[in-house]
Formats: structure tokens, sequence, C-alpha cells
């Protein structure tokens, strides 16, 4: 389930890459690493953020990811979101301390 590709991506990972929010969501009850990185140390809160899938940002942060683990390239999630220009996503990570789940 935490096997990563020959690139380092993990399940969580191509999930959030795609939007498959249903799929990452399994992933999240089967316990699998929300946290773990590829080989650029991107993990699956940078691809959500980045990729402006907000779905897989709120499962992400009610299983309780690391969203301030930085990439090799010291980008957070919020960093991403933000140059992306994501504003949901932004929105949500900024006020996420009042969230009921987090």
């Amino acid at each position: 389930m935490d096997q990563a590709k020959h690139n380092g991506a993990t399940a969580a990972i191509m999930a959030c890459q795609y939007g498959h929010h249903a799929f990452l969501g399994l992933l999240t009850k089967a316990r699998a690493s929300v946290d773990q990185a590829n080989h650029n140390g991107v993990t699956p809160a940078i691809v959500a953020s980045q990729q402006g899938r907000l779905e897989c940002v709120e499962l992400l942060l009610q299983a309780r990811a690391d969203f301030e683990k930085k990439s090799r390239q010291g980008n957070t999630p919020l960093m991403v979101a933000e140059h992306v220009g994501h504003q949901a996503i932004l929105k949500l990570l900024r006020h996420r301390d009042w969230l009921p789940f987090v």
C-alpha cells in the first residue's frame, strides 16, 4: 500500500495527483502513510495543494497529514497552493487550526 514506484510516488501521491479522493479515502481508512514523500520530497499534501484537489486536502487534514513538511525545494503545501493560486485550498490551510478534525 505504501510501496513507491520508481520515482517514489506512492498510491496516496498518485490519488492526489489525479484527484481520486474516493481512493484516497480508502487509503487513509486502511492507514496508508499520508506523509511518505517521493524522491523530490513531495508529499501527498503538496501534490493535492498544487493540483487544486480540495477534497484530497480535506481528507489529508482529517488523516492528520503533516502540512508543514517541506519538499527538497523548501516548499510547503501552503506555498505551492499560493503560487498556483488555489484560493479555496489557501483559505482552508490558513484556517485549519479552527477545523474540528485537525
